[in-house]
């Protein structure tokens, strides 16, 4: 059947106008023609109207008109396609465009234009910033559930923590899982709402906060499976960072317990076990499963780097690829171990400096008084129960609970200086309606001995402000775990220098030798002096060894100088020197002085270094 060209040609043109916008243009910019549509959109009556015009003869706005032609002149001058979204404003108002814009080409393959394909997408991107803040309402809504929930949380795992025999195992292990339900239901909750950026660079990660709550989430998602999740964190582990992305390494943990899942025997109650402890400088995680065991080529793949395409039928199919690059983006390292009885994944990451936002201990003397501040009924029981056998220990400790932020303010304004000086703040970030939080609190009362506790301590803009204001965070989900010290000396004892060195003929030979004139306190062994550091004021010169034997001298002590040092320099010691005999080799960090036992004048000069 033969074309009539006149009907073909009428029905190209009437498809061509019936499109939303075509145009296309000269190498110079020139509009060489376009749709009827398009014409309209310029404000022009016909097609013809426009050619011959540029976009600076078209567009009012000569702003947008440079962004549209530099983008079109990169379009012909790479010879290369796009897909762009540009806002321009019309005769009718701002307007937002999808357009698509391919280079013209003649015979020979040179760029002599560009031809554009538009369409008006205004109405679907009001939508899309009705929904974005219609989703952002709905993620404030679900963090202030998780904020408030926190609290009874905390509560429920004391309690638990306490109860006497007399209590059936049975009761306490429902409360317990009570509060862990709750917990998965925030977190996931959450989850869906606030996804972390994978995009953005490396941050200081506090592990065991990132693992808890993905564990919580993971214990919701799996509630009605027969799937046992246990969590263990070592002691000297609640608290250490590493340097990793928030968002990828959960994704890496929730990928880690989905293989671990899904590897279970559906015909057992299948485990999976997570364990944090430290050794040698490294976090070690390690996520362990009584299933099916990971196939010989499914682990030969994963340590290559290679993707896994079997899916979950064996499990471990699914999210290695993702997990080795989480991996090796943090600087570390992994290791698989596969038997009949299950898989054993463990990962370790450098520890970094624990930042100085961070409260791993309350420091305490007998006569203090300890303000507790929030407005959640619930936490203040919290606390009373941590420090139950505090006050047991220290009558004369006073804890006094406030629910009231001006109250507080009252309150402490009203002591004199010396009075203030045995306060310390324990106060929460968010006071629900009350026109002020608990840093505005800690301003307005002057208070340097305080801590603020919340459930936002992962937000870095507070990590920022509470470290300009020499105060720290303790996340809510710790007040069990936090460590309270009392010393009857906090900061009061004054000496020149402390120090430590497990040869005591050494050190006492160089304190009678060039520092008979100070005051120097004298430990031989790192156990002893950590026990008694915090009578000691921050400012105190601390000479530390690089490693220490027992007296005995049969092994060294697990902590070595460069350990100790860590340690105090969390704690706020400032004047920290090691008196070495090898070479430290780059090995000390900033904030610790090296000294060399070879060198005589060191020797005789510690004490103006």
């Amino acid at each position: 059947m033969e074309i009539n060209l006149n009907n073909y040609f009428e029905m190209l043109d009437l498809l061509f106008n019936a499109m939303p916008f075509v145009f296309w243009k000269d190498r110079a910019g020139v509009y060489l023609g376009g749709n009827i549509n398009q014409a309209k959109e310029f404000g022009f009556e016909t097609s013809e109207d426009f050619i011959g015009k540029t976009i600076y003869d078209i567009l009012k706005d000569q702003k947008t008109a440079l962004t549209i032609d530099i983008n079109d002149s990169n379009i012909m001058e790479e010879g290369r396609a796009i897909i762009i979204e540009e806002t321009i404003n019309t005769l009718n108002g701002e307007k937002t465009y999808l357009s698509q814009k391919h280079p013209i080409k003649d015979s020979k393959g040179n760029v002599i234009g560009l031809l554009g394909f538009s369409m008006d997408v205004s109405e679907l991107k009001k939508f899309e910033q009705i929904a974005k803040l219609q989703q952002e309402k709905f993620r404030t809504i679900v963090k202030q559930v998780m904020h408030d929930i926190t609290s009874p949380i905390t509560s429920i795992n004391i309690i638990v923590s306490k109860l006497s025999n007399n209590v059936p195992e049975s009761d306490r292990v429902t409360l317990r899982h009570a509060a862990m339900r709750i917990a998965g239901i925030s977190q996931r909750l959450l989850g869906r709402y606030n996804e972390d950026s994978l995009e953005a660079e490396n941050g200081n990660m506090l592990v065991s906060l990132a693992l808890l709550q993905i564990i919580n989430e993971k214990r919701e998602e799996h509630r009605n499976s027969d799937v046992l999740f246990e969590v263990d964190i070592d002691e000297d582990a609640n608290f250490i960072f590493i340097k990793h992305n928030q968002g990828i390494f959960k994704r890496m943990l929730s990928n880690l317990v989905n293989n671990a899942v899904d590897a279970l025997k559906i015909s057992d109650s299948g485990k999976v076990a997570i364990h944090v402890g430290v050794h040698a400088s490294n976090a070690v995680i390690t996520v362990q499963d009584n299933g099916l065991g990971m196939p010989l080529h499914i682990i030969e793949k994963f340590n290559e780097g290679i993707a896994v395409t079997e899916g979950k039928k064996e499990g471990h199919g699914v999210g290695l690829t993702q997990i080795r690059d989480a991996i090796l983006s943090g600087n570390g390292t992994f290791k698989v171990h596969a038997s009949m009885d299950g898989t054993r994944i463990t990962i370790r990451f450098p520890i970094i400096a624990t930042p100085n936002w961070l409260a791993k201990e309350i420091n305490l003397s007998p006569n203090d008084t300890v303000i507790i501040l929030d407005d959640d009924e619930s936490i203040h029981g919290s606390w009373d129960r941590r420090f139950e056998s505090i006050t047991k220990k220290a009558p004369t400790l006073k804890i006094k609970h406030f629910y009231e932020g001006n109250d507080v303010i009252l309150y402490i304004n009203s002591l004199s200086p010396e009075q203030k000086k045995d306060i310390f703040l324990l106060t929460d970030l968010e006071l629900l309606e009350q026109g002020i939080n608990g840093l505005e609190v800690i301003s307005q009362t002057n208070m340097s001995r305080a801590v603020l506790v919340t459930s936002y301590s992962l937000n870095e803009d507070k990590q920022l402000e509470v470290t300009k204001g020499s105060i720290k965070i303790l996340p809510k989900e710790f007040v069990s775990n936090i460590k309270i010290k009392l010393d009857k000396n906090n900061g009061s004892k004054k000496v020149d220098m402390v120090w430590v060195e497990d040869q005591k003929w050494y050190v006492d030979d160089m304190v009678s030798r060039y520092y008979s004139h100070l005051k120097v306190d004298k430990y031989y062994d790192p156990i002893s002096f950590m026990d008694d550091v915090s009578q000691y004021p921050l400012d105190t010169k601390i000479i530390l060894d690089t490693y220490y034997e027992e007296s005995d001298g049969s092994k060294q002590y697990d902590m070595t100088g460069y350990d100790i040092a860590h340690e105090l320099y969390n704690m706020g010691f400032t004047r920290l020197i090691i008196l070495t005999g090898e070479d430290p080799d780059g090995r000390a960090p900033v904030y610790l002085t090296v000294a060399r036992k070879i060198d005589d004048h060191a020797l005789r000069n510690l004490d103006k270094i």
